[in-house]
């Protein structure tokens, strides 16, 4: 039976195709890890880091647990999560300074 079975029926910020900043992925994280029925360490057995990585990564909001999050919501959940980057590019005039 996958982590996820009992947790398949509540409401989420998640929903297929939605698209989270790191903080809607960080909320969607800890309202994961406060119902499930496994702590903390299981949590961090299953994924191979330790218990206070997992408790680090339900409460910072950015980009440096974003990999464990990712991870998180997948074990927990019925869903994978994928990054998308967003690219942009900039120009500048070859005659004046970047910095103007």
């Amino acid at each position: 039976m996958p982590l996820y079975y009992r947790l398949q029926t509540a409401a989420r910020l998640v929903r297929h195709g939605s698209k989270l900043s790191y903080g809607e992925l960080k909320e969607e994280v800890y309202q994961l890890a406060r119902e499930a029925p496994h702590t903390y360490a299981e949590i961090a057995g299953k994924l191979g880091v330790s218990e206070n990585a997992v408790a680090k990564a339900v409460t910072t909001v950015g980009p440096k647990f974003q990999r464990l999050q990712m991870r998180i919501v997948e074990l927990l959940s019925k869903y994978e999560v994928e990054r998308q980057e967003k690219v942009e590019f900039r120009t500048w005039r070859k005659d004046r300074e970047a910095h103007e």
